[in-house]
């Protein structure tokens, strides 16, 4: 069964500069081999993800980011079986705000338009 979890945690000062971009690249691969799926949205160091994929796979792969010292306060808001995939196609996309308008940047999409809710 299908399975979406969504959470926040704040990044640590080991996350800083280049290394989220570094980070995203290692869960893109790590997360395609998994069959996990989503979307990070990353507002300074504030970040909101949404994960999809077998239940054991996803609830596994947040253990691990809990104990990542790049990550703390994370709290889990949502967790359900799913029927089908909202971010299918993306191994991990990135959307992060951008401060000089109300427009979302995005990047390693898929597609060039968010991927309609479940």
């Amino acid at each position: 069964m299908l399975y979406r979890l969504v959470y926040s945690s704040a990044a640590t000062p080991e996350l800083a500069g280049g290394e989220l971009e570094k980070l995203l690249a290692r869960a893109r691969v790590q997360n395609e081999a998994r069959g996990i799926t989503g979307v990070l949205v990353a507002v300074d160091d504030l970040f909101l993800q949404i994960l999809e994929g077998e239940k054991q796979v996803v609830r596994g792969l947040v253990k691990s980011i809990e104990r990542d010292p790049r990550h703390c306060r994370l709290k889990v808001f949502h967790e359900e079986e799913i029927g089908e995939r909202a971010f299918g196609s993306w191994s991990m996309a990135l959307v992060k705000p951008d401060r000089k308008s109300t427009r979302l940047n995005s990047s390693h999409m898929s597609e060039s338009r968010m991927p309609s809710s479940a």
